[in-house]
């Protein structure tokens, strides 16, 4: 007996229906245990497979109002509308859906069975379609299967057993059909964030690893110029302790030469006393001399005088004739004594006159020593004060080199921080790209 004949025979009589339905042939053949486990869950046997088949011209006769039906659920969100006409057409899913239909009532639970309910679920998930729009889709569905199955039998009294057991039947097979297609959605949905995961992973690993390498190129050049900075650094520490030590060298110079020009402007002014000195001296030495030169023209007059004298005694000797020869030999003694005391004179006269000479020449040169010791003292007097300059700049210079030196040695201390810290850097980033190429 046909199918079709099988369900006209259900609807004029129910007595041997049973009888008919468990001649058909059914077959569960498929490898996965959790499909059987899918199956006992729902209680889905054998005989309700048998059920199943028997209303599969129901399902031929009323699919296209069962698939529009489900479809017309699905397109009435804008958004589902959108994505089947990006990825497909409402007319190619219709038609993939009825064969898919048409199927589901076979009765065969076999591994073709799950693969297109695997398909179903791909396709649908590809399009965008969620669970929650797919399950209230096949509500629909279900609702309308169990509306055309009540529609197709008469209901009275003595049917109501049996469109009880077809729709138990069909209800059991809906439900594992939900769980086959909820469970491809999921595996679907755990491979896509898998997917995602991985690129997510490999982008985020790439990333990881070009940041690290650019830490440990960006780490290594830093090292780098932090050795050849810190190198310059000690150079400078090092030229700023020699300038330093030759600042203080020259501090002590300058210290010392201004010691001993102190010691030169006591000196000057010891011979500038010393000059006022012999200045004064020989301008006692002029009166002194002026004296004498005075008391000269006074024996001057008196040698004068004696040799008038004399030769007036002479010529009373002479007078006297005999007796007078006695005075004439005093008189001629006293001419003699006149006339030597004029002659030294004379010399004394010359002897002062040279002398007062060379007086004036010692006095113009001691006039020139005077000058040139004020001259001396005054140069001497800037000279201390360019000392005096020159050795507090020297101080400030070897202040200032010393802050540098500190300055450089606190700078070379952070440096070499840097550097440390640097190498940790290089460190973890080469132990990140490590730990990013075994992920």
């Amino acid at each position: 007996m046909s199918l079709f004949s099988l369900i006209k025979f259900f609807k004029e009589s129910q007595n041997d229906w049973m009888e008919q339905v468990g001649q058909l042939q059914v077959k569960v053949d498929v490898a996965d245990s959790t499909i059987h486990d899918k199956m006992r869950m729902v209680q889905l046997t054998e005989q309700d497979l048998q059920v199943i088949k028997s209303i599969q011209p129901l399902v031929i006769s009323h699919v296209n109002e069962l698939v529009r039906g489900f479809y017309d659920t699905i397109l009435q969100v804008q958004v589902l509308r959108e994505k089947i006409e990006q990825h497909s057409s409402v007319d190619r899913l219709e038609r993939t859906l009825e064969k898919h239909l048409i199927d589901l009532f076979e009765g065969n639970i076999n591994e073709q069975f799950v693969e297109n309910r695997v398909k179903v679920a791909k396709v649908h998930y590809k399009i965008g379609v969620e669970t929650s729009w797919y399950m209230s889709a096949f509500q629909n569905l279900q609702q309308a299967m169990f509306l055309v199955i009540c529609r197709e039998f008469d209901q009275g009294s003595n049917k109501i057993d049996e469109i009880k057991q077809v729709t138990t039947a069909v209800n059991k097979l809906f439900s594992l059909e939900q769980q086959i297609v909820l469970e491809a959605y999921e595996n679907e949905t755990v491979a896509k964030m898998k997917e995602q995961f991985e690129v997510g992973k490999t982008e985020i690993r790439t990333k990881i690893m070009e940041i690290s390498e650019g830490l440990v190129a960006l780490a290594e050049e830093t090292q780098a110029s932090v050795e050849i900075l810190s190198s310059h650094f000690n150079e400078v520490s090092g030229n700023s302790l020699a300038s330093n030590e030759q600042s203080i060298i020259a501090e002590k110079k300058a210290n010392d030469g201004q010691g001993q020009l102190n010691d030169m402007l006591h000196k000057i002014h010891s011979i500038e006393e010393y000059t006022n000195n012999m200045q004064k001296a020989i301008n006692h030495l002029g009166q002194a001399t002026s004296e004498i030169t005075h008391v000269i023209t006074i024996v001057k007059d008196i040698a004068e005088q004696t040799n008038l004298l004399a030769l007036n005694s002479a010529i009373e000797a002479a007078r006297a004739g005999e007796h007078g020869r006695g005075f004439a030999v005093v008189s001629q003694e006293v001419k003699k004594l006149a006339e030597q005391t004029k002659n030294s004179i004379s010399q004394i006269d010359k002897l002062i006159a040279n002398s007062d000479h060379y007086k004036q020449e010692v006095a113009q040169s001691l006039s020139q020593v005077i000058q040139a010791v004020k001259m001396g003292l005054e140069a001497s007097g800037q000279t201390d004060v360019v000392f005096g300059q020159m050795v507090e700049s020297i101080q400030q210079s070897s202040h200032t080199v010393m802050k540098v030196k500190n300055q450089m040695d606190e700078l070379t201390r952070v440096v070499k921080e840097i550097e440390k810290a640097s190498m940790n850097v290089a460190l973890s980033a080469e132990q990140l790209n490590e730990a990013v190429a075994t992920a």
